[in-house]
Formats: structure tokens, sequence, C-alpha cells
């Protein structure tokens, strides 16, 4: 529960829905967390540093993919810079690409999980397979063709239900997911079709990660 409440403090310190959920605290408190939030918001508007807005941009980055420590973030943006070296592709769309096909996320995408770090609670505890088999690494990196299902009767499971039967989201177009709760990536997931809820300044994450 904590890591919820956690979530929904970094909505209103970023001033976003992170995640575009309606439980976020930050569609009824549209202002900072903490004491004095309400009055500093009403009485002026705070003027917000470069390096504020780039700290915002990757706490919006983070959550949005279930990401806790900074070097993870770090390993996969280095990764797409050597791949970029390579492919000569845009550093944004590559490096998108990588954060949306690590297993965590694609959980999330077929709705498996109502956030994030519910997804990477079902992986960790073993409740994953991909092709068959048990994968308990949030960021295993999941392949054009690889089926991802529940293991067991975790289908059943009601919070498992909720989060798939819930409006709040739909399945982006290159997975296809069906009615028996398994989902296949059918393609790579380029930077237009991945459906984050809120606006990310990529450009800022990448300035504030070569800082």
């Amino acid at each position: 529960m904590a890591k919820v409440q956690s979530q929904y403090k970094v909505d209103r310190k970023v001033g976003a829905n992170i995640l575009g959920r309606q439980k976020s605290s930050f569609n009824t408190r549209a202002y900072l967390p903490g004491r004095h939030g309400f009055k500093y918001n009403k009485t002026r508007v705070p003027k917000k540093s470069e390096y504020k807005l780039k700290l915002n941009e990757y706490h919006k980055l983070k959550v949005s993919f279930g990401i806790e420590k900074r070097r993870t973030l770090e390993s996969i943006f280095s990764e797409a810079q050597r791949v970029r070296s390579i492919t000569k592709k845009s550093l944004h769309d590559i490096f998108l690409g990588m954060l949306e096909k690590r297993l965590l996320t694609m959980v999330y995408r077929a709705k498996f999980g109502a956030t994030p770090n519910a997804a990477k609670q079902l992986i960790i505890h073993k409740n994953i397979l991909v092709n068959g088999k048990v994968v308990h690494s949030p960021g295993y990196i999941v392949k054009v063709g690889d089926i991802i299902s529940l293991h067991g009767d975790l289908h059943n499971n009601i919070h498992v239900k909720s989060a798939f039967s819930s409006n709040e989201r739909l399945f982006p177009q290159y997975l296809e997911v069906k009615s028996n709760m398994s989902a296949t990536l059918k393609e790579e997931p380029h930077l237009s079709l991945i459906p984050l809820a809120t606006k990310i300044e990529l450009n800022m994450v990448v300035e504030f990660l070569n800082s």
C-alpha cells in the first residue's frame, strides 16, 4: 500500500496524473503535497528551476515504467545509446522501445496488473509465464512472437480480474490480448504507438541521465 500512496504523491509533486488512474489524488488535489501545499499553490505558482523540470520528467518516466532505481534506467539508456551507434535509429525510439519490451511493462500493458508495481509483484512471485515457462525477472526482454500468460488459476484472482476488466486503459496496438488472459507481442513497440498516460519530455530525461 505504501508504494501506491507514494506513486500518487509523485503525481502531485510533478503536477500530472502519471498513470491516468481514477484513484490518483492529483484528480482532486492538484497542488503540492505537504502541510503547506494548498496555501502555497493558492498564493503563487512556484517557479521551477531547469534542474527541477528535468527531475520531474525523470520521475514521470520512472513511474510510467515501474522502475525504482536510477541505475536500472541508466543501464537501459546506455544500451540504447550503444544500439543507436550501430543502427542510427532515433535514440528516443530505441530507449522507449527497450523500456516497453521489459516483461514488467508488457504485463502491465496486458492489464494483468492495475499498476506497474502490481505487475512487478506478479512477476517476482513467479506468476507469469513466457512461452509456457516461468520468468521472474521484471527486466526480461520480451521478443516479437512471445506469448505472456498467467500461471495456474491466477486468472480467477479478484485483483487480476478487476485490472483486466478495467476501462481505465486500452490495449496497445502491438499487443494481441485474448479473453483467456494471454498476450502476444505482435510487432516492435515504436514510439508513436506507446500509450503513455501523460506527456514526457524525453529530451529533458536524456539530459538528466547525462548529467
